[in-house]
This record gives structure tokens, C-alpha cells and sequence, in this order.
């Protein structure tokens, strides 16, 4: 039984981070690309090729594929 607070819907859309990768390089001005996994409204599995440290805050652009709209905003890393 899923014990989450909202429900997820598996839903890949492009996403570009920036922030503090886990690395010595920085995320430079474009920002990491990367996609969801899944989505909800309270939070989202975004997969990309960086490790980002638990805790850290993250800038977000997610384009939402279905509805053509983008998402900015600031998340923070759950686990990775």
C-alpha cells in the first residue's frame, strides 16, 4: 500500500536543475538537464547523470509535456 500523501503519476517530462552537484564542476549557466520519472504535487523523481547532496536546494525548470506549461521553482533533495 502506498503510503504517500498524494498520488504520483508516471509522467516523463524535460527538466533542467541548477544548483550544487555532488561534484567539484559547476552546473554552469545552462544548468543540468535531466527529466521526470514521476510527478505529484507535492514532489517529483527527477533523474539525471549528477549526484546532488541530500538537503540541498535545487532551482527547477520542469516543461510539462501534456499541458505545454513550465514549472520554475526551488526544491530540495529528498534522497538520491
Amino acid at each position: 500500500m502506498d503510503k504517500r500523501k498524494d498520488k504520483r503519476f508516471s509522467e516523463q517530462n524535460r527538466v533542467v536543475l541548477n544548483g550544487r552537484p555532488q561534484s567539484s564542476e559547476s552546473a554552469g549557466p545552462r544548468g543540468i538537464k535531466a527529466y521526470t520519472h514521476d510527478i505529484s504535487l507535492s514532489g517529483a523523481r527527477i533523474c539525471c547523470n549528477q549526484d546532488f547532496p541530500v538537503g540541498n536546494i535545487v532551482r527547477i525548470v520542469i516543461d510539462l509535456e501534456r499541458s505545454h506549461q513550465s514549472l520554475k521553482l526551488d526544491g530540495a533533495v529528498i534522497w538520491t
